[in-house]
Parts: structure tokens; C-alpha cells; sequence
């Protein structure tokens, strides 16, 4: 029987007293009564993982040379890290299949993306497909279930790993709360606990020697290389280029609020309804002018060009009867967050200040 190192010891009674105290911290969010009293969860919560940082010293003490009750108690912990996982990771999917995640509320929906937070974006996002999240819930009980059996275990591992990874960076980057941030990490370190736990079987599988490969052939594996890096040369170079030509145009790209409009005629002569005034305009990404009258259904989308040296700007846009208008006025920045322009809209002079919203 091998030997179980105090490191070991520490790790997993560690991730043990992590997951309990995650899933009794999920199930103090889901259950009322618990959910109104918080210390009725978060003080048993404490109380295991506690238990995991101080239990590796008791447990290394009383086993002495025993090597036999060590594995026994490790094999133990490790299944206690299999079910606590499998539990945790279902509940997840199942709450996904009865729509109980992605769900955003009307209010929160019908607000301008802008506005939006990174939580309530991600939410809005992935409860467009109800049939997506179908496909990860089913992901994340399919794993689950792998992971309750000792032989399908590692398997479990490799099917819930990329998932729950993509949602642990998900949590990070997109600013999701603390409890849901909690969860992913304590969950995503219990996988990766499971899967250094087979470290010597995937390196084998994924890294072994090639048998059908032949000896003294050094040359070739240099020649095999070429086309790899060729092929990576050149998709970096093919993006390169074309993201600077998208990313050329900086100098007014932004959002603006247009203030101290001094021609309103003009300035609605583009539209059929002359009630309507210019509020809001767009310098967009790939060159693109956006004049928006009043609501966002109200809006007239083109191209543009603008000369740096001579500070021009030229639009011709197409009405929706089919005739044509442009745009000719000269930009001047008075700051950084400030544009006067002046020239033609519709035949017309008009002169206004543009402030920039972002």
C-alpha cells in the first residue's frame, strides 16, 4: 500500500471541508426558511471548512506508519468529493432544464445593453436558447452521474471540467456575485483535485511516443514543424492586418449627445416626419455614421469618410423613398469629449456641438 504524504493529507481534507461547506451554502439559497435565518447556514458551512484546515494535523498525527486506515480514510474523502460534486454540479443543471437559471427580469431586459451589467448581460445572453442551456444542464448531470461510479469517474472529470471552467471565467470576468464566483471556483477546484489525481494516466494517454514512428529521422520531425508554424504565421498576419484596418478609424469613433443644435429644420429635413430632431449620433465601427432622431426606431445608417488633414467629413445617405442626401461639415475637437460641427445636412447649413456619452 502506498504511503499518503501530510501534503496530500492537507489537500484533500481541504477540498472535502471546501465542497461541503459550497453545497450547504447552495442549499441555505434554495431553501426559504434557511435562506431568512443566514447563520443557520453559513455557521455549519464555516464549521466544515474549518474542520478540512485543521483535520489534516489530527489525521497525520494518529496514523503514524499505518498506511493501510491513511488510504482507507483517503479513499474515503474522495468519495465524499464525488458525491459532494455530483450533487452540487446536478443541482445546477437541473435549475437550468426547469428554468430555474437565466431567467432576467422585464424590467431589466427592456433597459439599453449599455446599461446593463456584466451579470445581467451573461443572463440575458445564454437564456436567449433555452435549448443551449438544455444542452449544458445535460452536460452538467451526465458528468455528475460519471462521477458517483469509480470506474466512469475520470470521465466524469473530462466532461464536467470544460464546462465548469468556461462558467468559473464567465464568473470572473463578466463580474458575476460572490456567491455565484464561490460556487464555480470550490466546484472547479474539487475537478481539478479529481484530475491530478490520474496526472501519471493523462500523460501517458496524451503525451506518448508515436510506435509507428521510426528512429533517427530527426530531420523530419524539423520538417513537420514548418507547416505548423506557417499555417499559425499566417492566420496571425491575415487577422493582423485586417484589424487594423477596422481599428484605423479612432479619431471620432464614440457616442454623442448633440447639443446647441442652431438649425433644427435642416437637421430633420431628412426624415418624413419634421417633428423629429436630431438627438444622438454615431461615429460606428467600420466607418459607419448613425444619426438618431429621438428614439432608437428612428435612425438613418451610413457610411462616411473623414480627411484628418482637412478635418471633412462626407456622408451620402439613401432615404426611404429611394432619394438621396448627404452630409458635408467640418469637425473641430474642442476636448476630449467634445465636437463642433459645422457645414451641410440637406442642402441646409447647420451647426451644432456633439458631447461624447462613451
Amino acid at each position: 500500500m502506498r504511503n499518503i504524504s501530510f501534503l496530500k493529507k492537507i489537500t484533500i481534507c481541504f477540498t472535502t471541508g471546501l465542497l461541503i461547506a459550497d453545497v450547504l451554502l447552495l442549499l441555505g439559497t434554495d431553501v426559504p426558511f434557511i435562506n431568512q435565518n443566514p447563520l443557520m447556514i453559513f455557521i455549519p458551512a464555516a464549521i466544515f471548512f474549518a474542520a478540512g484546515l485543521i483535520y489534516p494535523f489530527i489525521w497525520h498525527y494518529r496514523s503514524g506508519k499505518q498506511t493501510g486506515n491513511s488510504l482507507q480514510t483517503y479513499q474515503r474523502f474522495q468519495n465524499i468529493i464525488c458525491h459532494a460534486l455530483a450533487f452540487a454540479i446536478s443541482i445546477f443543471g437541473w435549475k437550468k432544464i426547469f428554468g430555474l437559471q437565466f431567467r432576467v427580469p422585464l424590467s431589466i431586459a427592456d433597459e439599453p445593453m449599455s446599461s446593463q451589467s456584466g451579470e445581467w448581460l451573461t443572463w440575458l445572453y445564454f437564456g436567449h436558447s433555452y435549448f443551449f442551456g438544455c444542452i449544458v444542464a445535460g452536460l452538467q448531470i451526465g458528468g455528475s452521474l460519471l462521477l458517483l461510479f469509480r470506474r466512469t469517474r475520470l470521465a466524469g472529470v473530462m466532461l464536467l471540467l470544460p464546462v465548469m471552467m468556461n462558467i468559473l471565467l464567465i464568473n470572473i470576468f463578466y463580474q458575476m456575485n460572490a456567491g455565484a464566483l464561490f460556487q464555480s471556483v470550490a466546484l472547479t477546484m474539487g475537478l481539478l483535485f479529481l484530475l491530478f489525481e490520474h496526472y501519471k494516466k493523462l500523460i501517458q494517454f496524451f503525451f506518448a511516443r508515436d510506435e509507428n514512428a521510426q528512429p533517427g529521422f530527426s530531420e523530419r520531425k524539423f520538417m513537420a514543424t514548418v507547416p505548423a508554424v506557417i499555417i499559425m504565421l499566417v492566420a496571425f498576419i491575415f487577422i493582423y492586418f485586417k484589424s487594423a484596418g477596422i481599428n484605423s478609424d479612432l479619431t471620432l469613433r464614440g457616442s454623442y449627445d448633440v447639443k446647441d443644435l442652431n438649425n433644427h429644420q435642416a437637421a430633420t429635413a431628412s426624415l418624413t416626419s419634421k417633428d423629429s430632431v436630431l438627438t444622438h449620433i454615431y461615429f460606428d465601427l467600420g466607418n459607419v455614421l448613425v444619426l438618431q432622431y429621438g428614439s432608437i426606431d428612428r435612425r438613418i445608417i451610413t457610411p462616411y469618410q473623414f480627411n484628418e488633414s482637412t478635418r471633412q467629413l462626407k456622408a451620402i445617405f439613401i432615404l426611404q423613398n429611394n432619394k438621396q442626401d448627404s452630409i458635408n461639415v467640418s469637425v473641430i475637437r474642442e476636448d476630449e469629449h467634445r465636437l463642433l460641427l459645422s457645414g451641410i445636412i440637406s442642402n441646409s447649413f447647420v451647426k451644432m456641438e456633439l458631447e461624447k456619452v462613451r
